[in-house]
């Protein structure tokens, strides 16, 4: 079986429902987020880049500025921020979208 083959997954947390990203989009996240195409650089220090750039007009939210931010913390393990991000029950205590 191809991996990218596979039907959408969903799993729950802190009684919301998430889609799991399969091989296929991840590949595409990591393409879009490695290319630095039309993307204006706002923001630079020694740990934190910014760029922006307006979303395709052929995309949802057309015309919006989409934020990109490369960001070192080195005081805090990867798998802290790991979960820091994906805990939903912990998001919700500092993201209220």
């Amino acid at each position: 079986m191809n991996i990218d083959d596979i039907s959408d997954i969903y799993v729950e947390s802190g009684g919301a429902r998430y889609k799991v990203a399969t091989l296929r989009v991840f590949r595409h996240f990591r393409a879009f987020v490695q290319n630095h195409d039309g993307w204006k650089e706002k923001f630079a220090s020694d740990t934190v880049r910014v760029w922006t750039k307006k979303s395709a007009a052929d995309m949802p939210g057309a015309g919006l500025n989409v934020v990109k931010v490369n960001a070192r913390f080195p005081k805090v393990a990867p798998e802290t921020m790991y979960n820091a991000l994906h805990d939903a029950s912990f998001r919700k205590s500092w993201d209220d979208k």
